[in-house]
C-alpha cells in the first residue's frame, strides 16, 4: 500500500524549527543527620552480620550491604535509610572507632 500525500504548495511560508532545552531535574537529597541511636544501630548490625559464621567471608560487598541492611531495619523499623546510606555512613564512622581504639590500646 502506498501512502497518500499531500500536494506540495510552493506558496507555503518557512518556519523555522526551533530546539526545545529539556531540562532534567533530580529529586532534592535530604541531608538528615544521623541520631546516636541510628549509629548505635549501624555498629550493632555491622559486627552482627561481620561475625556471622554460617556466612563467613562468602558473600559480595552488596549481599553483605543488603543483610546489613536488613539487620539494621529490625533494629531501627521506622528509619528509611539505604544500604548505600548505611555504607557511607559506616566508612568515616570506621575510621574515627579504629583511630580510637589505637589510641585506647596505646593508653592502656
Amino acid at each position: 500500500m502506498v501512502p497518500v500525500t499531500q500536494p506540495i504548495n510552493e506558496e507555503a511560508v518557512e518556519v523555522e524549527e526551533v530546539e526545545e532545552e529539556v531540562v532534567v531535574t533530580r529529586p532534592k537529597k535530604v541531608n538528615t543527620i544521623w541520631t546516636p541511636e541510628e549509629e548505635e544501630a549501624l555498629a550493632k548490625a555491622w559486627i552482627k552480620i561481620l561475625v556471622d559464621k554460617q556466612v563467613g567471608d562468602r558473600q559480595t560487598k552488596q549481599g553483605f550491604w543488603k543483610r546489613v541492611l536488613k539487620h539494621y531495619q529490625s533494629l531501627m523499623p521506622r528509619s528509611t535509610r539505604t544500604k548505600d546510606q548505611l555504607n557511607s555512613k559506616w566508612t568515616p564512622m570506621n575510621a574515627s572507632i579504629v583511630a580510637f581504639n589505637g589510641y585506647f590500646q596505646q593508653a592502656v
